[in-house]
């Protein structure tokens, strides 16, 4: 098995379920990898899930992968931790404190030509996804995680650049509206910071 692994932006949408860029396409990865458009097509008919694994250690799932799709950015997975479990419970509070951001996929390759140094490989047999601390590609990321609390999105406010006092503000004032919101944090943020213009605040 060969492993392919990025900072990701993953997402915790409600409770215990993640979502992320999982392996982005034409990316470069640490290993002179670059996975091509269509490489999951096969795999994704076949498996349809695979497990949910910490750091590609297969003594430890943390959960599964129910979800996984292609789109134009590359392998996107949507799946649910186990919190039952004391590493699933960890893994889950390192995500939502963003610890943790890093998506690394465990696979065969199938398919591959090289382009100079380069290995593009064009047919991928998925067999795990790991949430992980050091990803070696820069385009995985868990992508936001479910807004929880008002210091959740007071938090967010300040780290995308909108001062504590308008951060306070709004997050006092929007949160009742906000909460359920299935935007991601970037979309949020970029709403709320052009409200915060808007008010000058």
């Amino acid at each position: 098995i060969e492993y392919q692994s990025l900072e990701v932006a993953l997402e915790v949408k409600s409770g215990n379920e993640i979502s992320g860029l999982a392996s982005p396409f034409d990316e470069i990865d640490t290993y002179g990898d670059r996975v091509a458009p269509g490489a999951y097509a096969a795999t994704i008919a076949q498996r349809g899930r695979v497990p949910m694994l910490w750091a590609h250690d297969t003594a430890q799932p943390i959960g599964v992968w129910y979800e996984l799709r292609e789109t134009e950015a590359g392998l996107r997975v949507r799946g649910k931790v186990t919190a039952e479990t004391q590493k699933g419970k960890e893994a889950l509070a390192l995500v939502r404190d963003k610890a943790v951001t890093g998506l690394s996929i465990g696979f065969r390759p199938v398919e591959f030509r090289y382009e100079g140094d380069i290995r593009v490989v064009t047919e991928v047999d998925l067999m795990e996804v790991s949430i992980v601390s050091l990803p070696a590609a820069d385009g995985a990321r868990i992508d936001a995680r479910n807004l929880q609390a008002q210091a959740d999105v007071e938090r967010l406010l300040t780290t995308s650049g909108v001062p504590n006092r308008a951060a306070k503000k709004i997050a006092e004032g929007g949160w009742p509206a906000l909460r359920g919101n299935t935007a991601t944090e970037a979309e949020i943020a970029a709403d709320l910071r052009a409200l915060a213009q808007t008010l000058n605040i």
